[in-house]
Parts: C-alpha cells; sequence; structure tokens
C-alpha cells in the first residue's frame, strides 16, 4: 500500500497491489474502497467508478476480460443496469 492514513487506518488517497497482481488505485476510509477508484483484476477485468464499503455502488463500468461490459448503477456489488 502506498498512500494516506488516518488513525493507523488506510484513509484518503492510495493505491493498493495484491500478490496476484490486482490493483486498486483510488479512495479509502476505514481500510476499505470508499469514495472514487480504479481496479485492474489480474484476469484482465477492469472496473472504474464508485465504490462503498469495498464493494461496487453508485456509477461506475466493469470491462470483463473477454469484452463484454457493464456501464451504470451499482449497489453493494450488484450491477443494477444502466
Amino acid at each position: 500500500y502506498e498512500g494516506q492514513f488516518r488513525e493507523g487506518t488506510l484513509h484518503g488517497q492510495g493505491s493498493f497491489l495484491y500478490s496476484d497482481g490486482t490493483k486498486y488505485e483510488g479512495q479509502f476510509k476505514d481500510d476499505a474502497f470508499n469514495g472514487q477508484g480504479k481496479i485492474n483484476f489480474s484476469d484482465g477485468g477492469f472496473y472504474e467508478g464508485q465504490f462503498k464499503d469495498g464493494d461496487f455502488h453508485g456509477q461506475g463500468s466493469y470491462l470483463y476480460p473477454d469484452g463484454t461490459k457493464n456501464s451504470g448503477q451499482w449497489a453493494d456489488g450488484e450491477y443494477l443496469g444502466e
């Protein structure tokens, strides 16, 4: 992890690299992805948009490894549609 901390937690702007190569860049709050960010998954998938408590939440786009794309509203990690 490279970025900001608050009271010993990941909080503010930062980037986190997982051992499998997945990388998140964006905003953190209380050790979780919160706010605007983007994540590149090791399988080639990519999400850019809003997060809440570590889940896709709000407006965002997910590009799957096979080229399929979901853009629109997300809630608690679930795609709700355009």
